[in-house]
């Protein structure tokens, strides 16, 4: 379980299903763990500098991109297609303007 995005939230883009077919050659649980962390690692080292963890983890675009990124590196770690890549590329430009401060994080009621 991540700080971001939990199991539940990588299921909701790929379902059960999905997710089992793209871990069903090692510990399922230590495959999706190592994937969250890496999702959130990716957010946390453009971002972290400028925003609190807690702020980061109540915001719902920030959390749709963990879980995007997630999905993304879990879809081709075995080198197969690339799942979600135009949603990645949008999501990655997003977070590059929190980054460089055209936008602000905002959490699920609009509080900045």
């Amino acid at each position: 379980m991540g700080y971001l995005i939990t199991r539940t939230d990588i299921e909701h883009l790929i379902g059960s299903s999905g997710l089992n077919n793209l871990t069903d050659d090692g510990s399922e649980d230590a495959i999706i763990n190592k994937i969250i962390e890496e999702s959130e690692g990716w957010i946390f080292s453009r971002l972290s500098f400028k925003y609190s963890n807690s702020i980061l983890a109540q915001s719902p675009v920030v959390k749709q991109t963990a879980a995007y990124i997630a999905s993304y590196y879990l879809s081709e770690r075995r080198g197969n297609p690339y799942h979600y890549k135009e949603q990645m590329e949008d999501l990655k430009e997003e977070i590059e303007d929190y980054r460089v401060g055209k936008a602000e994080i905002t959490d699920s009621a609009g509080n900045q």
